[in-house]
């Protein structure tokens, strides 16, 4: 317990780790207020008429949807051209000013919702595609939560800052020798300092999820959570049989895995290269790597790496494709990664990352330990 309490105490008070997350908050927040921008800009800027149409037609499409989508669409198309009419009339004098006005002002009120309902009529096309799985919906808050698609430096640079000096402090401070001969040293210290470890990089990994969730159910709500995740553009052909609400909980615990896993990661390189400067750069360099290595973007998921679990809206991702405009033709750039494929991963990391953690407890054995043993061997 005294173990566990100092590695706290130096972590967050000697080597400012308090300062350092709550930078990381302030950051977070201001990022996400000044550089998020909603992903269907129009549903955004065309709300109050956009919300008057979904109010009547968010969920699953049915026939009465469908008709109630071609009525008002040749409402909206007859009441423009009745516009243009009206104002060919006026112009050849066939109608005097009040009698265009009123006129006018009956058509602009058929047409005063026009944007809003040209958004949501491209909703109806993409949910007449596949009814049974893509709803209607207001999709920018789930969207801005789930569809990532850049690693969180900003993240990833905490954990660094955190982490890397649970070992490193000690070799550079040449106090691992004295650590190793203590009592409660070795071991003991090694999986204390590890346990802590993960418990920090969770803490903050819940804490960063958190105020994400905060933010864009405050900016844009975060209904319709049981409505499928096909639902959401960016999922259209994703085969994931699940709900928006339990993608989001399924992500939420890949990224605490990634979070885990690239924790774990710090301290093996910690024990083995001793060095602040290689540490930070062997990491990073695992992180970007795939990024630049791999034509197919799902590559990287494919790979037992913190990345794709650090990113992980891309293990719910279907098919996609991007169009050659020289040959005319769509060209696949991610493959879809299937539950069985998502299984083998998780498994191989998890094996990957006790495999570390076995390494750095063997390579922290305790001196004494070690020489008390050989003597009763012998």
């Amino acid at each position: 317990m005294q173990v566990g309490k100092f590695e706290f105490k130096k972590m967050f008070i000697k080597q400012y780790g308090v300062i350092i997350v709550l930078i990381f908050l302030i950051l977070k927040i201001l990022g996400l207020i000044i550089f998020d921008n909603p992903r269907n800009l129009e549903m955004y800027n065309k709300l109050y008429s956009y919300n008057f149409y979904l109010e009547h037609l968010q969920g699953k499409l049915t026939e009465e949807k469908k008709d109630f989508f071609l009525n008002e669409q040749n409402r909206i198309v007859k009441a423009n051209s009745s516009i243009q009419i009206l104002n060919n009339k006026y112009y050849d004098g066939e109608i005097n000013q009040v009698e265009y006005n009123g006129k006018l002002e009956e058509l602009e009120e058929t047409l005063k919702n026009e944007k809003g309902f040209e958004v949501i009529y491209n909703q109806f096309l993409y949910s007449m595609e596949s009814p049974n799985d893509r709803y209607i919906m207001q999709t920018n808050g789930w969207e801005g939560i789930l569809v990532e698609k850049k690693l969180d430096w900003l993240y990833v640079l905490l954990i660094l800052l955190l982490i890397t000096p649970v070992f490193c402090e000690e070799f550079v401070s040449e106090m691992d020798i004295t650590i190793l001969t203590q009592v409660r040293g070795g071991r003991y210290s090694a999986r204390r300092k590890i346990i802590i470890s993960i418990i920090v990089a969770i803490m903050i990994s819940i804490i960063g999820s958190l105020t994400e969730y905060v933010f864009f159910l405050n900016k844009y709500g975060l209904e319709n959570r049981n409505f499928p995740l096909q639902s959401l553009n960016f999922f259209d052909n994703s085969s994931k049989n699940t709900s928006i609400l339990a993608a989001f909980f399924g992500m939420f615990l890949l990224k605490i895995f990634g979070s885990i896993f690239l924790t774990t990661l710090i301290l093996f390189l910690s024990i083995v290269l001793r060095r602040y400067a290689l540490v930070l750069l062997i990491t990073t360099s695992i992180l970007m790597l795939p990024n630049f290595m791999f034509f197919l973007q799902s590559t990287r998921y494919r790979i037992p790496s913190p990345l794709g679990f650090l990113i992980p809206s891309g293990y719910y991702s279907g098919d996609k494709y991007s169009l050659d405009f020289a040959t005319r033709q769509n060209n696949i750039v991610f493959n879809e990664i299937s539950n069985r494929e998502m299984f083998i991963i998780i498994l191989i990391s998890l094996i990957i990352v006790l495999g570390m953690i076995c390494f750095i407890i063997y390579r922290s054995d305790n001196v004494l330990y070690k020489s008390n043993r050989k003597n009763r061997e012998v």
